[in-house]
Parts: C-alpha cells; sequence; structure tokens
C-alpha cells in the first residue's frame, strides 16, 4: 500500500456535495485556492493560490515596514524608515481578488456537485446483520 500524498486529493470521478463542501471551507476559510486544487481544478487553483500568497507577502512586507519605522522612532537619532501604505493596500487588494477568485470557484465546484447528484435516488442504510 503506498504512501497517501496531496496528490491523492485530486478528484477521480463525479463531485460530490460532501467533496464541495470540504473544498468550499478550505477555499473560504483556510487558504484561496487549495480547495480548488483539491477538487481538480490545478490551473484556476493555482492561479487563486499564488494571488493569495503574492497579496499576502505585500501584506507581510508592509507590517515589517511598519514595525521598522515604529521601532526606529524610539530612537530620536535614527533616519526614519517610512512604511508606505499603497505597499498593504496592494497586498489587500490582491489577496481579496484571490478570494473573491476561491469564492466563485466554490460557487461552481458546489453548482457542479448540485447537478451531479440530482438524478441519483437517496442512499437509504439496509438493516444491520445479527
Amino acid at each position: 500500500m503506498g504512501m497517501r500524498t496531496f496528490l491523492a486529493f485530486a478528484r477521480r470521478g463525479p463531485l460530490n456535495r460532501a467533496t464541495a463542501l470540504n473544498c468550499l471551507v478550505i477555499n473560504q476559510l483556510a487558504t484561496p485556492g487549495l480547495g480548488t486544487i483539491m477538487a481538480g481544478y490545478w490551473v484556476m487553483g493555482m492561479v487563486e493560490l499564488s494571488l493569495a500568497l503574492i497579496g499576502f507577502t505585500a501584506i507581510v512586507g508592509w507590517m515589517w515596514q511598519w514595525f521598522a519605522r515604529q521601532i526606529q522612532s524610539l530612537e530620536e537619532s535614527a533616519p526614519t524608515v517610512t512604511a508606505h501604505s499603497s505597499l498593504g493596500w496592494t497586498g489587500l487588494t490582491i489577496f481579496a481578488l484571490a478570494w473573491l477568485l476561491s469564492a466563485s470557484s466554490s460557487w461552481r465546484l458546489w453548482r457542479a456537485a448540485q447537478r451531479n447528484e440530482a438524478g441519483q435516488p437517496p442512499v437509504i442504510p439496509g438493516p444491520k446483520p445479527s
């Protein structure tokens, strides 16, 4: 039996509601794009994930500048470092775009799962063997 890796999560057949719900939660509450990749849509998932990482990096860079400015403001003789707020706003905008794209992907995954399960009757468990 082989080791289960991240690549094993790629969609193998029709998408069901449970898988779509898991991908939606991952996309919206954890990392934009990761749920899309887990559903098997690699290209769109990588676009969303890349945008999220670029936006996150820009936000962290802005925070780093801001903290450096705060620390240097304690030392009166040190030259001041300016924290460029445009870096923070750009990062926030890029991350928000990634999140909105992943919301759109999550909606499409959910609708596809509903279409896949529309024609199937509900599963009724049989009696337990004695």
